[in-house]
């Protein structure tokens, strides 16, 4: 016997929600793209190393000027190896300062990409109902009916 269901399904929104949604797709899709395809660029990523850089060349700045007082009061010629390496030790710590903070925001523009695509999969408007209706049909549906119908039919006619 074959049966065929079938299943309809339509969903209800909220029509303040389905505006709203309407008006901010486009944008917000072009927003989510971009954060997925250059996330660098959608964080500002430039302006963030710039300001990074800065802040590690203020702090190495100031650290240096009192490595090199601590160095002199304590009757360090500034000429001796010593000094010298001192100061190039201050230097590495910087630029392993500038790289952890570079590190640091790859790490949020690729925190931004992975968020923005997840939210992107849930971005919709706000479901206020639905409705689902099943339609069975074919001869899976009438046939059985139909036999014990005769069964019971020639039941009655036999005890007749």
């Amino acid at each position: 016997m074959s049966t065929k269901k079938q299943t309809t399904t339509t969903a209800s929104y909220d029509p303040t929600a389905q505006n709203v949604y309407n008006q901010l797709n486009p944008a917000a899709t072009a927003a989510a793209q971009q954060n997925m395809t250059n996330p660098w660029q959608g964080m500002q990523g430039n302006l963030l190393q710039g300001q990074m850089n800065n802040q590690v060349f203020g702090q190495t700045q100031g650290n240096n000027q009192a490595l090199v007082q601590s160095l002199i009061q304590r009757g360090i010629n500034p000429n001796s190896p010593m000094f010298t390496a001192m100061l190039n030790q201050a230097q590495r710590a910087s630029g392993q300062a500038r790289t952890a903070g570079t590190s640091n925001l790859l790490l949020q523009a690729q925190n931004l990409a992975t968020g923005t695509a997840q939210a992107a999969t849930m971005y919709q408007p706000l479901q206020t109902g639905g409705t689902s209706t099943e339609q069975t049909s074919g001869l899976g549906t009438w046939l059985p009916q139909l036999g014990a119908a005769a069964i019971s039919t020639g039941e009655k006619l036999a005890a007749a």
